[in-house]
């Protein structure tokens, strides 16, 4: 059995946040509240928890379930052969218009959080997105019969 590569890049991307959070904690009061929150082994503990799941959830997935709407996408490929690359291109752009969409909304809830804004009004609305994507794809996968 061979060690999963998700467990040395999640360390190495604990320590490179850490480190940076206490650079700008020297500089930026809000960085310092989150470096405050985070030190202590209970952090440490639930960091280590997290990566070690996420290790074992890792080696347990399919890779072809690692992009929404597969399944559908495979079955429009295969009833519709004559179509040629438009199925692969409409179901791209679907998913790149989600990341984007998802990249834009975690950039906005920062920013709010940052400005001690209402970050949790700005959020329910890309949680609700997610979760209708990820419950389109469970029905599409049932309806389809993967």
């Amino acid at each position: 059995m061979t060690a999963s590569p998700v467990l040395a890049i999640g360390s190495g991307l604990v320590m490179a946040v850490s480190l940076i959070l206490r650079r700008a904690a020297k500089k930026d009061n809000f960085a310092n509240r989150i470096l405050g929150k985070i030190k202590g082994p209970r952090a440490v503990r639930l960091v280590i928890g997290v990566l070690f799941g996420s290790t074992l959830w890792m080696r347990h997935t399919n890779p072809l379930f690692a992009q929404f709407f597969q399944v559908a996408e495979d079955f429009f490929t295969t009833t519709f052969p004559d179509a040629g690359d438009v199925v692969p291109l409409v179901f791209g752009v679907i998913r790149a218009l989600f990341l984007l969409y998802i990249a834009v909304s975690l950039v906005r809830v920062i920013q709010a959080a940052r400005n001690d804004d209402d970050w949790q009004q700005l959020a329910r609305a890309p949680m609700i997105i997610v979760m209708a994507v990820v419950i389109g794809d469970v029905l599409a996968t049932l309806v389809v019969g993967a």
